[in-house]
């Protein structure tokens, strides 16, 4: 059976992103959209497949038509705002997860990324509001404590750091950058 409406070319397109095969998604992705401008998911998949495969301005440019199809999706800007950082635009990446958390205001992995971006800009205490921020709805432990961890280091607070990365090691899960961190902080004076 050949494909022929939008609609088949995107489940088909759907079907191949299961699969793993990202670059034949994205050629499915692309024809439902040529029948079907406006068909939000197929952009929203096609922008999910093009930042996997690292062609990150794909990403954006889809996530974009996303947003102009749906103005008010926190995903959308969420999406949009990694690859943005992916290219190294971290001020439109910022924005855009700014725009995110405005629009959810529960949606934990942009208050992580945001608190990351502030700390490799040297904004520390907008990196830790942002940090506690994410942990109080939700994000993942272990790298939230861990975060922390290198911003108190960055802030010469060898003492908070040694109690976040060992908080990092009391969450589930493997946490090897946070072990390596403490091994460091205990070597050192």
């Amino acid at each position: 059976m050949v494909p022929r409406t939008a609609w088949e070319h995107f489940w088909l397109g759907r079907s191949f992103l299961r699969s793993g095969n990202l670059t034949q998604a994205v050629a499915e992705f692309d024809r439902a959209l040529s029948l079907n401008p406006k068909e939000f998911w197929a952009s929203f998949y096609r922008g999910q497949c093009s930042y996997r495969l690292q062609h990150y301005s794909e990403a954006v440019n889809a996530f974009s038509i996303c947003l102009a199809l749906t103005p008010k999706s926190a995903q959308c800007f969420y999406n949009r705002a990694l690859a943005q950082n992916a290219l190294g635009d971290t001020e439109k990446a910022l924005l855009d997860y700014d725009r995110a958390l405005e629009l959810d205001t529960t949606l934990a992995a942009a208050a992580l990324n945001r608190g990351i971006l502030h700390y490799n800009a040297k904004r520390y205490s907008a990196a830790i509001a942002d940090l506690e921020r994410a942990l109080r709805i939700g994000a993942d432990a272990g790298t939230v404590h861990y975060n922390l961890a290198l911003i108190h280091l960055a802030n010469g607070d060898r003492a908070k750091a040694l109690s976040s990365v060992r908080t990092a090691l009391e969450q589930p899960g493997e946490q090897p950058d946070a072990r390596n961190l403490l091994n460091r902080l205990i070597r050192q004076p």
